[in-house]
């Protein structure tokens, strides 16, 4: 994880592409959303090696999109326990200099309600879209209760999933262009204030056990093996009504889940294979 004698950068572009080895070419295993926050492990050429403040997540990003964390232009902390993230799925905002699309699930610094207005880079842009006060979702979770914003949590994780439908799928993609399993599991629990690690089987980790699919809820991640005899988890989806599924891939959809796993919709084949089921809160 990254240190406090780390420089910070931040992502002042809707999304930003992270690799897997510093060069162009080499695959997009991650990426940044507006508003991320980072920590600069190592310099190489025209490539930084990034800790993701967010999940500890390490990847490549290249140096011409790195923004630090300036004091002048960032006074105070941006590592306060309050964010403020965007709900709509795109828009489009412009400062006198510059063009910006926000995404959805960015976060919007120094947000004030009243001006609806963020900064960023040293300047200001009005976001009349749709905005959620959060507080800062910790990777660290607690045991499951049966507190009554639970209710709300298995309501409010479908209603923001349900708006990356027909989303295609990408890898390594967190945002409304193109997605994979788990960014998308992972954004959608950011909305709620949830935080997840970066891929399926780390998130396979987090949140309490589940016995079986009978005792499953709205809300709770089902995770998945590729074939009947590996117990590798590769896949990520949600728990919806009625015994369904929404879950990138191919494109973010909705399929049935049975206790043998995921089935196609369209094509009533097996896709993906039930192995565990966890509660985020």
């Amino acid at each position: 994880m990254p240190t406090h004698e780390n420089p910070l950068g931040i992502c002042t572009y809707g999304t930003l592409p992270l690799r897997a080895e510093p060069a162009h070419r080499s695959e997009m295993t991650n990426q940044l959303l507006l508003g991320d926050i980072y920590s600069i492990v190592e310099e190489q050429r025209d490539w930084c090696r990034i800790i993701t403040q967010h999940d500890g997540y390490t990847a490549w990003l290249n140096r011409s999109q790195v923004r630090p964390l300036d004091a002048t232009q960032y006074p105070t902390p941006l590592t306060e326990p309050i964010q403020h993230v965007a709900l709509d799925v795109l828009r489009t905002i412009i400062a006198p200099n510059r063009r910006l699309i926000v995404p959805l699930g960015s976060t919007l610094p120094y947000y004030d309600a009243q001006k609806r207005s963020f900064e960023l880079d040293g300047q200001s842009y009005r976001y009349m879209g749709k905005v959620r006060t959060i507080c800062k979702p910790k990777l660290e979770m607690t045991n499951v209760t049966d507190k009554p914003e639970n209710t709300l949590f298995r309501r409010q994780i479908l209603q923001f999933a349900k708006k990356y439908l027909s989303t295609p799928y990408l890898w390594g993609g967190r945002s409304p262009w193109g997605i994979d399993c788990s960014g998308f599991t992972q954004v959608g629990a950011k909305l709620c204030g949830v935080a997840l690690y970066r891929d399926a089987y780390q998130q396979a980790e987090q949140g309490t056990l589940v016995d079986d699919l009978n005792q499953a809820q709205t809300g709770d991640l089902a995770f998945f093996s590729p074939d009947k005899h590996t117990q590798r988890i590769t896949h990520v989806g949600i728990i919806a009504e009625k015994r369904q599924i929404i879950h990138a891939s191919g494109e973010v959809r909705i399929d049935i889940i049975d206790n043998n796993g995921i089935l196609n919709a369209q094509t009533q084949q097996y896709s993906h294979y039930l192995r565990i089921i966890r509660q985020l809160i």
